[in-house]
C-alpha cells in the first residue's frame, strides 16, 4: 500500500481554490446580505485583518471563523466574517480587536 504524504495542500495563486466561492463573487452574494452589504460599502478581503496576500490579486483567508478559511480568494472578495485591518501591527491575524475595548 502506498504511503500518503502528510501535506497534500496545493496553493492556488491564480484563481479561487473553491468553485462555490468563485461563483459567489460574480453573483455579488445574491443569497447572503451580510457580504453583499459589506461589498457595497467598499469592504473587501484586501482590507481584512485575516487576508494573507499571495500576489497582486490573490490571497489566502486565514480566519478560522470564515466560511472561506484556507481558501485562495480574490482580493476584492468579501465574506460575513470580515474584520477591518487594525492599525496595530500586533493585531494582524488575531482577534485582538474583539478584546481591546474590554
Amino acid at each position: 500500500m502506498k504511503k500518503l504524504s502528510q501535506n497534500t495542500n496545493h496553493i492556488v495563486t491564480h484563481g479561487f481554490s473553491n468553485a462555490h466561492s468563485e461563483n459567489l463573487y460574480p453573483k455579488k452574494w445574491s443569497n447572503d446580505p451580510t457580504p453583499r452589504e459589506l461589498y457595497r460599502s467598499g469592504m473587501c478581503c484586501l482590507g481584512c485583518n485575516f487576508f494573507a496576500p499571495l500576489n497582486e490579486d490573490w490571497g489566502i483567508c486565514c480566519y478560522r471563523r470564515s466560511n472561506h478559511y484556507l481558501e485562495t480568494i480574490f482580493e476584492h472578495f468579501v465574506c460575513g466574517a470580515f474584520v477591518r485591518i487594525e492599525d496595530d501591527a500586533a493585531a494582524r491575524f488575531s482577534d485582538y480587536h474583539l478584546y481591546k475595548s474590554i
